[in-house]
């Protein structure tokens, strides 16, 4: 069925894959539970080296894709992981804290419980080509909030910008802390082969199904984030020019590889209010009787919504 088979046990794993993971391992060791202090300048340190490269960053992706928008890179990632940076940050020390937890007063009366953020250990990402500052740089200010180390694979057509990381992120960064690799000679299946204590993937699901085959190997627990196609359904009068503005926004956004573009297409109204109908069944009644009003592409904007990625990485990172 949907079980994929497992890789060969003779897998071979690049030397370099395993030197960084051992150092990164040995050094999670030597000081697993880095201070508050320690953690957020490693944060400022992240927000250094997108600002401070700023102009190589945005060169390297447009020679990645053959041509991009320069504004497109800038509000589509840069900016993003710049923010989401500047909130963990803000939100780190409430983060870190104990947090109190109930417990039965039969069983143990008079106990007090409290549950204790840990980080745990290194942790692996495996980015796409189609937004590779955001989808790395997203994972990295959660595992580096919560004290972990981490190894980021880039995809094997971000080239440009796999080379001028690798270049400077020792700069900002110790490689026993972070580490980016390229994918050239197919080396995916052995780097999610590694016992990282986290591994971080986005792409597609018949990757996605092969990389948590390796996981499983050793019992790493892995988030994919696997890509679709949000759809939408206008009403049958809606057939003015402007009507597939939205879809048409969404699909030219990075280029068109954006994994929440709209597909937009045509149905008649009739069948539009059967087709929401049948969808919010089981609903509270005040969002069953809304939905029908729904015009336009308002529900592709729900469906994006719906499938949107949730901004807080760091809570499954300790």
């Amino acid at each position: 069925m949907n079980a994929p088979e497992f890789p060969s046990n003779d897998l071979s794993i690049p030397a370099e894959f395993h030197a960084c993971f051992s150092g990164q391992r040995a050094a999670f060791l030597k000081a697993p539970d880095p201070s508050h202090a320690e953690r957020l300048s490693d944060l400022k340190a992240l927000s250094r080296l997108l600002k401070d490269n700023q102009a190589a960053i945005i060169k390297a992706i447009d020679t990645d894709y053959g041509g991009r928008s320069e504004f497109e890179t800038l509000f589509g990632e840069i900016f993003a992981s710049l923010d989401g940076l500047r909130d963990a940050q803000k939100r780190l020390a409430r983060w870190m804290r104990p947090r109190r937890r109930s417990v039965d007063p039969l069983l143990y009366p008079g106990a007090r419980n409290r549950l204790i953020p840990q980080p745990l250990g290194v942790v692996g990402v495996i980015v796409p080509w189609n937004y590779p500052i955001f989808l790395s740089f997203g994972p990295l200010t959660g595992a580096l909030a919560a004290g972990n180390r981490a190894m980021v694979k880039m995809s094997e057509n971000s080239r440009a910008l796999v080379e001028l990381l690798a270049g400077i992120s020792p700069k900002y960064l110790p490689e026993d802390k972070l580490a980016f690799f390229a994918d050239g000679g197919g080396r995916g299946p052995a780097f999610s082969s590694l016992p990282f204590d986290y591994l971080f993937f986005t792409g597609s699901g018949t990757t996605g199904r092969a990389v948590m085959a390796n996981a499983a190997r050793n019992l790493t627990p892995v988030t994919l984030e696997l890509g679709g196609k949000t759809p939408g359904k206008p009403a049958s009068r809606s057939t003015t020019p402007s009507c597939p503005a939205g879809p048409r926004r969404s699909s030219s956004t990075i280029a068109g590889r954006c994994s929440r573009s709209g597909a937009l297409t045509s149905t008649a109204r009739t069948s539009l209010r059967s087709s929401i109908s049948g969808r919010t069944t089981g609903l509270p009644p005040r969002l069953t009787t809304r939905a029908p009003k729904a015009r336009g592409l308002s529900i592709s904007r729900r469906a994006r919504h719906l499938t949107s990625r949730s901004a807080d990485w760091r809570r499954t990172l300790c």
